[in-house]
């Protein structure tokens, strides 16, 4: 299942290279689109998932820290 793959991409994902409170899509176990405003993100992920339904998520304070 594809949700279950995009989850656990983002369990084990390092996102510092990602901009505290931007949002993120996340297509099995790749972030394919990001940014601050969601309606974009949603936009271009949807014609880069293609089909599947993308994960999205902010990055928060707390993912910089987890995996410092």
């Amino acid at each position: 299942m594809n949700a279950e793959k995009s989850f656990d991409f983002f369990l084990k994902s390092d996102f510092k290279g990602f901009n505290e409170d931007e949002w993120l899509a996340i297509c099995g176990s790749k972030v394919v689109a990001h940014g601050a405003d969601l309606r974009a993100v949603i936009a271009k992920s949807k014609k880069l998932c293609g089909v599947e339904r993308p994960l999205f998520t902010r990055v928060s304070k707390i993912a910089h820290y987890l995996h410092a």
